[in-house]
């Protein structure tokens, strides 16, 4: 198995061409600017099955010219954005662990951040193994034990003396994501494995102090303001800055400069298996 890594260069290039549609999101961008980085290192052959495809957008933004997709989600409003995006030939409704897909029926699969939300996880990695054909190739990112380990909300709430509310909003915090699979590397790899993958390259992401600001944002970002969240409000006053995500690159590139030079702690991870 071999480890493949991306540059600062890289991953500015992928908040580049990210930045018409998450630039007023600063924990999205980030954690999505690494995994175009990786991404784009790779072509899919078609029929490509993209698991918990969401909107589409972010699939079409990396893989432009990727013909004959068919996408999966059980959000209802993902599945009707995803239709009207033009990026599918089908969408299809349905948990991933009740894929309905005939054996060996699609050449790639790929799932972007989604499986750590899915619970039944060896179930799911198993229908995607049998939906693949023989020598199929499985692309996915998913976060790491680290993502809950490094939790900075609760450890700030701690030091200022209220460990109890830390608690309720790291818990909060993983609710919102449904985060169920926060695995090791290690972990992943024995799952992967045990559905009968291959393993051939593996990419750490969101390391470092830069990783460390991803998730003090993304938790502050969905903290509970009344009936809504910060970010909601925060999203909202970038949008109405001039330049506001060039002013957000700017920042960016700081903590990657700042990661570069710091051990590879990181709070996600990029598989390339193959069936």
């Amino acid at each position: 198995m071999r480890q493949i890594d991306v540059s600062r260069d890289e991953v500015l290039a992928g908040f580049d061409a990210l930045a018409d549609i998450y630039g007023h999101v600063p924990p999205l961008i980030m954690w999505r600017a690494w995994e175009y980085a990786i991404y784009r290192r790779y072509s899919l052959a078609a029929p490509i099955l993209d698991i918990g495809c969401g909107d589409g957008r972010f699939f079409r933004r990396v893989f432009p010219d990727a013909l004959e997709v068919i996408g999966i989600d059980e959000s209802p409003v993902a599945v009707d954005l995803a239709r009207q995006s033009g990026v599918y030939q089908s969408v299809h409704q349905t948990a991933a662990h009740d894929l309905s897909l005939p054996d060996g029926s699609v050449a790639s699969a790929f799932a972007n951040c989604s499986i750590e939300h899915m619970s039944h996880v060896d179930q799911v990695l198993e229908q995607i193994h049998r939906a693949l054909r023989p020598d199929g190739v499985f692309l996915l990112s998913v976060v790491t034990d680290t993502f809950v380990s490094w939790a900075p909300l609760r450890a700030i709430l701690e030091a200022c003396g209220v460990p109890g509310r830390g608690s309720v909003l790291q818990a909060n915090h993983e609710a919102y994501h449904h985060l169920v699979n926060a695995f090791s590397r290690d972990e992943w790899l024995t799952r992967l494995r045990r559905a009968g993958f291959r393993v051939r390259e593996w990419s750490p992401i969101v390391w470092g102090p830069a990783g460390w600001v991803f998730l003090l944002l993304d938790q502050y970002w969905h903290l509970e303001r009344g009936t809504d969240e910060w970010g909601s409000v925060l999203g909202e006053h970038l949008r109405q800055i001039p330049g506001h995500a060039s002013g957000l690159r700017k920042m960016f590139e700081g903590l990657l400069d700042l990661s570069e030079a710091h051990d590879r702690e990181y709070a996600g991870v990029v598989f390339l298996a193959e069936r």
